[in-house]
């Protein structure tokens, strides 16, 4: 959506005065005004692109020294037009009951002078201090623009309405104005065109990671959505599952948005309530904005990194900078069920080492995303094997599934009916791989025999969520077009993100909404070394070009461990050890981050 040009001040800028680099086409607004600098203001000539607020400084012995500036509007947080107030020489937020920025008194305190003709525009953006390559972050930079002329002060504010109304249409990509339509078929979902002011809801996890989540907060994510004009609820847990419980009840429809600060167990929790309502369908169209303050921050990692952000300094910054700017993206979710229970997952099913240093490093978690490495290190040194037997539903037709590969050959590919993808099942490590023929898609006419109880004591078919059942009951075998992999295994890992933790790069350029997930696992023997390379190659995503390392794409799953006991996580939460599966689900979570 284009910003509506308003009228321009003066009327005519010729090209000339303009720039060569700039058109009629390429400008929405331009004025002559004056720019805050210091304690004064000086002359500029300010420009508004379609991608773009340049200020150039007229050309004045007064601006000797002074440069061009030019803001990317994808850094520009919000604009907001003022009045100019002569009694205190000062500005005061136009239409609110909010201090005045500069004297600090309140509206009470000041009476406005009908003589001033002047009128103010503030333009509050976060630009990058250098490239994201070099280590940049963003810094709040703020541009204090006065208009004043020989209109009067309605038509100065006008002007700079005019303006405000223009940059933050563009900025923002409609954040404030988002229909229905954008955020899926819910038709009750609470977003409105007609209201401007949004209303977050904040659920804050105190003992997440190094627990320091309400510090995080307070100083770094809170200013962001005040100067967003956001109105923010806060909730902070005080138990295991106090946001699942809330999430149950919660009256959804009273928020634009749901930010979550803490790692993403804080996310399993809340994304599990949702699913346990009779409205799951509607509730979970909530956007989810994460602001990482745990440990993995997986999930928070892989928003930043899809839009090209910093992800290893000030991400919590720059997290709420998504959350602010944000329109609700698809995310795919995976039904996992285990023993008698059925879990909602957003990251990833592990059994073996992966599961093994997320669940031991528990000791080490005041330490941070750091305690993995140590963790692992330990688990590498006493390398122990995992018998068990992996099942899976290839993802037929997925564009990426070419590149699923094992030991250097396709694996879990489309095929034709009545072949096998195997030729003659070949071995490998000495483990026997089984593809069986078929075209990949169940009957839909298959229904499972036994009803399996959800973890609320609910029956799966009481799921008001539509879902083609690719899962048969545990305690059934799977369909005969499943790939069967059986043997002793390292790790095997179920993804649905493209990072595991901040430093693990899983699986390399995965969108949110793929509809697939990836299975990637190692089989004994492995040489401790090689184990360790891959390790160090997934911090780059390059782990998937190892021998030893198998990916394949699926839509669903199950894992059947032949072990006495041991640990499985789904998103990093321990569950129930024995026999886990699971499957894409149609239904999509909604996260925060610009289009």
């Amino acid at each position: 959506m284009l910003a509506v040009p308003a009228k321009r001040y003066p009327s005519e800028i010729s090209n000339q005065k303009r720039g060569k680099e700039l058109t009629e086409m390429d400008v929405v607004l331009e004025t002559d005004c004056s720019l805050l600098k210091g304690k004064e203001f000086y002359p500029h000539r300010v420009i508004l692109t379609n991608s773009k607020l340049i200020c150039r400084p007229q050309g004045t012995k007064k601006n000797r020294g002074l440069v061009e500036i030019s803001i990317q509007l994808k850094d520009v947080l919000l604009s907001n037009h003022h009045t100019h107030l002569k009694d205190c020489g000062k500005f005061k937020h136009e239409g609110s009951c909010m201090p005045c920025r500069f004297c600090k008194k309140s509206p009470s305190q000041i009476n406005f002078q009908d003589g001033s003709s002047s009128a103010l525009l503030t333009v509050i953006c976060f630009p990058y201090s250098k490239a994201v390559q070099d280590g940049g972050v963003r810094k709040k930079k703020e541009l204090i623009f006065l208009f004043e002329g020989d209109v009067n002060h309605t038509e100065n504010l006008q002007l700079v309405q005019d303006w405000s109304n223009n940059i933050n249409n563009l900025c923002n990509a409609r954040t404030n104005d988002l229909t229905l339509a954008e955020v899926g078929d819910a038709t009750d979902y609470p977003l409105s065109s007609r209201r401007r002011k949004r209303k977050f809801l904040v659920c804050i996890n105190p003992f997440s990671g190094p627990g320091n989540a309400k510090q995080i907060y307070s100083h770094e994510v809170k200013p962001v959505f005040q100067e967003a004009d956001i109105e923010v609820e806060e909730l902070v847990t005080i138990k295991q599952n106090h946001a699942r419980e809330f999430a149950r009840t919660v009256s959804y429809k009273d928020y634009d948005a749901v930010i979550i600060v803490s790692g993403d167990g804080l996310i399993f929790e809340w994304l599990n309530g949702i699913m346990e309502r009779d409205d799951r369908d509607q509730a979970i169209k909530l956007p989810m904005g994460i602001i990482p303050a745990g440990s993995g921050n997986a999930l928070a990692t892989a928003m930043l990194v899809s839009k090209q952000e910093q992800c290893f300094k000030n991400s919590h910054l720059h997290s709420a900078l998504l959350a602010a700017k944000g329109r609700p993206t698809p995310m795919d979710v995976v039904e996992v069920h285990y023993g008698k229970k059925k879990v909602y997952s957003f990251l990833a099913v592990a059994w073996g080492i992966i599961s093994d240093i997320d669940i031991e490093s528990e000791w080490l978690r005041f330490m941070g995303s750091p305690r993995f490495t140590i963790q692992a290190f330990i688990r590498i040194m006493a390398l122990r094997k995992y018998r068990g037997i992996l099942y899976y539903l290839p993802a037929e037709g997925y564009s990426q599934s070419s590149h699923s590969t094992q030991n250097g050959h396709v694996v879990g590919g489309g095929g034709n009916e009545g072949e096998t993808s195997n030729h003659n099942a070949p071995l490998v490590n000495n483990t026997s791989v089984s593809v069986q023929a078929g075209d990949g898609i169940l009957n839909p006419s298959f229904q499972s025999s036994e009803s399996q109880e959800s973890h609320d004591g609910s029956s799966e078919s009481d799921s008001p969520t539509t879902q083609q059942p690719l899962l048969p009951p545990l305690s059934e075998p799977v369909p005969s077009n499943w790939v069967k992999v059986e043997g002793k295994f390292v790790c095997i890992v179920v993804l649905q993100d493209s990072h595991l933790s901040r430093d693990i790069v899983a699986w390399p350029n995965r969108a949110f909404n793929e509809g697939v997930m990836c299975i990637q696992y190692v089989m004994y023997p492995v040489s401790r070394k090689h184990l360790l390379d891959v390790m160090v190659e997934m911090g780059k995503g390059d782990h998937m070009e190892k021998n030893s390392v198998t990916s394949v794409f699926v839509k669903a799953f199950r894992i059947e461990p032949l072990e006495e006991d041991g640990i499985v996580t789904v998103d990093g939460e321990k569950v129930e050890f024995g026999p886990i599966q699971g499957q894409m689900m149609e239904t999509k979570a909604n996260i925060l981050i610009p289009s």
